[in-house]
C-alpha cells in the first residue's frame, strides 16, 4: 500500500516539475507581448515604425535610442483612459512602458518637449 502511494506521489511530483519547467521556458501564458521600435539613428525626430499591431492584453513597448541619435528620448502610450510613459533615456539606452490594452487604437509618442509635435508618434492597433 505504501509503495502505491509513493508511486502516485512521484507521478504527481513529476507532473508538477514538467509544468513548472514549461512555464519558465515559455515565459508563462500571461507574460504578454513585446513590441519593439527605435528612434532615428541620425537624430531625426522620428521612430522606425509609425504603426504597431498587437493582440489585447499586457503589452510592453521597448524603444531603443541608438548611440548615434545624439538626443534623449522616451516612449509614452495613451488612449482609452491610459496614459503611461517610460523613463527618458540618453543615446545607447532603452525606454520601456508596459500597459494593459483593450481592443482599439492607441497613440505612442516621445514625450520629450517638441518631439511629438515634430513627428515622433505613431499608433498601436489592438485587435
Amino acid at each position: 500500500m505504501l509503495g502505491r502511494r509513493l508511486k502516485a506521489l512521484a507521478g504527481v511530483m513529476l507532473a508538477v516539475i514538467v509544468l513548472v519547467v514549461s512555464l519558465v521556458s515559455t515565459g508563462s501564458a500571461t507574460s504578454g507581448t513585446t513590441l519593439k521600435l527605435q528612434a532615428s539613428p541620425s537624430g531625426a525626430l522620428k521612430f522606425s515604425r509609425k504603426k504597431l499591431t498587437t493582440k489585447r492584453g499586457k503589452v510592453t513597448v521597448v524603444m531603443t535610442n541608438p548611440s548615434s541619435s545624439g538626443l534623449k528620448h522616451a516612449i509614452e502610450v495613451t488612449g482609452h483612459g491610459i496614459e503611461k510613459d517610460g523613463k527618458t533615456v540618453g543615446p545607447g539606452h532603452k525606454s520601456t512602458v508596459t500597459v494593459s490594452l483593450k481592443k482599439g487604437t492607441y497613440v505612442f509618442y516621445c514625450p520629450v518637449d517638441g518631439h511629438k509635435q515634430a513627428g515622433m508618434r505613431g499608433t498601436i492597433v489592438v485587435k
